[in-house]
């Protein structure tokens, strides 16, 4: 049985690249369902602790409110 969706009830996909660099860390977000966006996102590196500069952009993009609650993220 198939379901049937309107416009509101379906949520946008999307790919997130993540470049962690020594002086900034580049995001690339690409929406795969329409209209099919891309956003580009910089944020100033945290080589102590990559992790902190990926949720920061995370974050920026708007997109940290679409993470699991126990995601944890390692950045080696």
């Amino acid at each position: 049985m198939q379901t049937k969706h309107t416009a509101e009830e379906k949520s946008a996909d999307y790919l997130l690249g993540i470049d962690a660099g020594g002086t900034f860390t580049d995001f690339f977000l690409l929406q795969t369902t329409p209209p099919y966006e891309i956003r580009v996102h910089k944020v100033l590196s945290t080589p102590d602790s990559p992790d902190r500069a990926i949720m920061q952009g995370i974050t920026e993009l708007g997109l940290a409110r679409h993470l699991e609650p126990e995601l944890k993220l390692s950045c080696k």
